[in-house]
């Protein structure tokens, strides 16, 4: 699903995490990711996830995007990808501690 910006085009994408609804927003022609709610700066192993973040984490490391405004944090413009592949990892190694 798609949604005007301006004279711009944005995809849809459900990032399922704290909420089932949740959703960013990616314009492809800027390469700007618009992550609401959607933490995609994790730092540590911890919280709770749903499982399917995982797949959606992978497939925004696969994106080429060049910044990340967030609800809550401020823009984030350098390493956006080592970021995500770093929120990623935190992810699974969170997941797979509560399935011990």
């Amino acid at each position: 699903m798609t949604v005007e910006i301006g004279d711009r085009t944005g995809v849809i994408l459900h990032t399922p995490c704290h909420s089932n609804d949740s959703i960013c927003i990616y314009c492809e022609e800027e390469k700007i990711l618009f992550s609401g709610d959607t933490p995609l700066n994790i730092k540590t192993p911890g919280g709770s996830y749903a499982p399917e973040f995982i797949n959606m984490l992978e497939k925004l490391a696969g994106l080429e995007i060049k910044m990340i405004y967030s609800g809550h944090d401020e823009p984030l413009e350098y390493n956006v990808r080592e970021t995500i592949l770093n929120t990623l990892k935190n992810v699974k190694q969170t997941l797979k501690l509560n399935t011990i």
